[in-house]
């Protein structure tokens, strides 16, 4: 069973609101037509119906109410009359995620043509066979490992980045100080499936450089959308007090402070 807390942050986003409503008939609905909510994202559909908890059930025809969540839905038709929601694009808290293996690949690859010049080399003088070699293994395992080491993170407020090996390094970029965002896919990133986000500040905009790159993305779109998402959220548009949703928001906050 869903606990207070948990009930409250479920029903305190408008795409969750919609998904609940959505849900509200006799049948099933189906995955696919639920997706229109979250704009085609798959993950941050996976995402709302997680944070929904067990309000919402998965049979074999797709996903329904729960009892629990038919009351929720009746609770809330009794407080505030239906009223009508507007479709605000949604935030999204992403777990912390990683490169996809492919970037391993694209870095050897880049490793084995930064050494073919040596190649020549070894046949000019074969004595450089052994050097060359272990060079390229000893790279290659660097890369490797480096790759591993990769791991990102959004929060509430700022993005997190770890790497390293020798020097562990964790690099924090708050939202209010990104000034851009770009999303990058070179020739070789989309021979591998995978797109690159740089993220720019006021200080990196002036040195030309970015603030932080998050290489190896399989959803590069996505994940630039959750950004300017974060970004937004921090600074969140006004509604007047007698706008529907404002009220809305308003009530069920009140509601969980009285609860806790």
């Amino acid at each position: 069973m869903t606990s207070r807390p948990q009930l409250f942050k479920a029903i305190q986003h408008e795409v969750r609101l919609e998904i609940i409503y959505r849900l509200n008939i006799e049948h099933p609905v189906i995955y696919s037509d639920l997706l229109d909510l979250t704009e085609g994202s798959t993950g941050k559909l996976n995402y709302h119906l997680r944070i929904l908890g067990d309000l919402v059930s998965k049979t074999d025809g797709g996903y329904v109410l729960s009892e629990h969540g038919r009351k929720v839905v009746s609770w809330l038709n009794r407080l505030f009359e239906e009223e009508d929601f507007d479709n605000e694009k949604p935030a999204v808290v992403i777990e912390p995620f990683y490169p996809m293996r492919e970037l391993k690949t694209k870095y050897i690859l880049f490793t084995t043509l930064l050494f073919l010049p040596f190649v020549g080399l070894v046949f000019i003088s074969p004595s450089l066979l052994l050097p060359v070699v272990l060079s390229y293994l000893f790279t290659a395992v660097f890369v490797v490992k480096y790759c591993d080491r990769i791991t990102y993170q959004m929060d509430e407020a700022e993005i997190i980045v770890h790497k390293g090996i020798i020097t562990l390094t964790e690099k924090i970029v708050p939202y209010r100080t990104i000034t851009n965002i770009e999303l990058v896919q070179g020739p070789f990133d989309r021979l591998f499936g995978m797109s690159t986000v740089k993220v720019y500040t006021a200080g990196t905009n002036m040195k030309g450089g970015a603030e932080e790159t998050l290489v190896g993305l399989p959803d590069g779109e996505d994940v630039k959308n959750a950004i300017f998402e974060r970004i937004a959220l921090l600074n969140p548009p006004k509604f007047s007090e007698d706008h529907a949703f404002a009220r809305i928001l308003s009530s069920i906050k009140e509601l969980n402070e009285e609860l806790r």
